[in-house]
């Protein structure tokens, strides 16, 4: 991630987040190629970590931490964690208590948490739309692209890293929606030991017709 960000963020661009977790992709992006960050993170405690973080590195003008959901549609709901509050933890499901992995897990801690579609929080809220697009949520990736087409159609948005379940079909058809909008995918970012579960970051890239 920290390499393809290095190879495509530029200066000034926007670049959201979507499961930031305590920020370091959000840090970097920041700190290193001088981005206006949108970080969202829907777990409190790594809210809690991210915001220090931001303090820490004088980044309140320039990195934007959201306590919400990026969600298919605009919800009050419930984040089940898989562990009781622990900042930096993960795996944790917005809505169905349904894991990366497409498999039912008994919530450790459940806290309440507003959902919003992408497309309502860049043209409901007129907030910019992103230049690149970060989305790592552990299972709730479809929810996201599915609340997000009009976004996927705007020609600000250059760039789009997801991690998916390559063994889910679900993950499987929309990568085909964004391919559908005239993104590819670009290969040079690989992580074997990472991608060995079967989780695969997928990077793409606008193709300008």
């Amino acid at each position: 991630m920290i390499a393809f960000i290095e190879d495509y963020v530029n200066d000034g661009d926007i670049y959201y987040d979507i499961g930031a977790n305590i920020g370091v992709f959000s840090m970097y992006s920041a700190i290193k190629k001088n981005a206006k960050v949108f970080a969202f993170e829907a777990e409190s405690s790594n809210v809690f970590i991210l915001n220090k973080n931001i303090s820490l590195n004088n980044l309140t003008d320039k990195v934007f931490a959201f306590n919400i959901a990026i969600n298919d549609i605009d919800e009050v709901s419930f984040l089940n964690l898989t562990e009781n509050i622990l900042p930096g933890s993960s795996l944790n499901a917005f809505g169905d208590s349904i894991n990366q992995d497409h498999k039912e897990f008994i919530p450790q801690f459940i806290q309440g948490v507003f959902g919003i579609s992408l497309d309502s929080f860049v043209y409901k809220y007129n907030q910019p739309c992103p230049n690149h697009l970060k989305i790592d949520v552990d299972g709730n990736e479809h929810k996201i692209i599915n609340g997000m087409t009009k976004v996927l159609t705007d020609k600000n948005l250059k760039t789009i890293a997801i991690e998916v379940n390559e063994r889910a079909q679900r993950d499987i058809e929309l990568l085909k929606i964004i391919e559908n909008n005239n993104f590819v995918r670009i290969d040079g970012y690989k992580n074997e030991e990472y991608e060995a579960n079967g989780m695969v970051n997928y990077f793409y890239i606008r193709k300008w017709l």
